[in-house]
């Protein structure tokens, strides 16, 4: 049998947090998130209005630790207290 070799899930270990969206980031239609981990790439991210999830088509980006949410090309509109739920590793 052949044993899988991934990722060092000990080092490795995923951070994560909740953001709500002050005007001035729906002003900007952009949430940009220090999450701390400089070398993350992976992420995860659902935005919620009012308890609905909205992430639809919204942007989102990691680079250099920073995780950017911002509007989308159809359907997502960033609004004031959308609540962001993200995880990086």
């Amino acid at each position: 049998m052949q044993r899988m070799r991934g990722i060092d899930w000990g080092v490795r270990i995923p951070v994560g947090g909740r953001h709500v969206v002050t005007d001035a980031e729906a002003n900007a239609n952009a949430a940009a998130i220090a999450t701390g981990v400089a070398d993350a790439t992976v992420f995860f991210v659902q935005v919620f209005r009012a308890g609905a999830d909205v992430t639809v088509d919204a942007v989102v980006t990691l680079a250099s630790g920073v995780l950017t949410v911002a509007d989308g090309g159809e359907t997502y509109i960033m609004t004031a207290d959308d609540v962001i739920n993200w995880m990086v590793l």
